[in-house]
Order: C-alpha cells, then sequence, then structure tokens
C-alpha cells in the first residue's frame, strides 16, 4: 500500500494517520485511494478484490493533490474503469464490516465528457 507521509518519510505510529507537514490543510481523516477495473467475463464478479489495487493514502488536501494530478485521466483509461475513495483502513468492497450500512454515489458521464469534468 502506497502511503504519503511527512518530509522524513515516516507515519505517525500513535494515531494511526500520516504525518502532515505545518502549513498543509489536515483533513479529518486519512483516506485512501483505490482503483479497480472489471475484467471481461464471468469471472469479473469473482476477482473484485484481486482487481483492486491501492493507490495511495492520503491525510491533507496537498497530498490528495499530488496524487490526483498523476491520475490518468479517465478518456485515457480503459472501460470499465473505477476509482474509489474511502477513510484509510476501508476497503470499497460491501463485505468490509465498515461499510454495512454503506451506499454509494455513481458518477456516469457521456463518453468524451469525462475528462472535461475531470
Amino acid at each position: 500500500m502506497s502511503k504519503l507521509s511527512g518530509s522524513d518519510g515516516s507515519r505517525n505510529k500513535n494515531k494511526g494517520t500520516i504525518d502532515v507537514p505545518s502549513g498543509e490543510h489536515r483533513l479529518q481523516s486519512s483516506y485512501t485511494l483505490w482503483f479497480s477495473r472489471k475484467p471481461a467475463g464471468k469471472q469479473a464478479q469473482n476477482n473484485f478484490e484481486q482487481n483492486l489495487k491501492c493507490i495511495a493514502t492520503f491525510s491533507s488536501c496537498e497530498q490528495f493533490w499530488k496524487i490526483y494530478s498523476h491520475l490518468v485521466r479517465p478518456d485515457d483509461l480503459q472501460s470499465p474503469a473505477d476509482f474509489h475513495v474511502f477513510k484509510e483502513g476501508i476497503k470499497p468492497m460491501w463485505e468490509d464490516e465498515a461499510n454495512r450500512f454503506g451506499g454509494k454515489w455513481i458518477v456516469r458521464l457521456r463518453k468524451g465528457l469525462s475528462s472535461r469534468c475531470w
């Protein structure tokens, strides 16, 4: 799992959150950005967790924008592909206990419009 951290590369062991350098805008929680691509065929449902990749975890607005600026634009991704943002330690899966009362937001756009909105 890729983690962004403070300038010394360490994680804050006491709070379980990522160190945020002075002057950055700390978020209330740490979040993890995940990526998944659904393979074609019936095996797609059975291998969701195998197709789930952690991109990075962030704890400040500035750390998020550092990650975002390096993401591939939606028009350049093979479809179907998804980005997921969850609190750190929670996987974007219904089977995760933290999601038992959860829901989801889905944004679908016409072809060619996603990168412009992105």
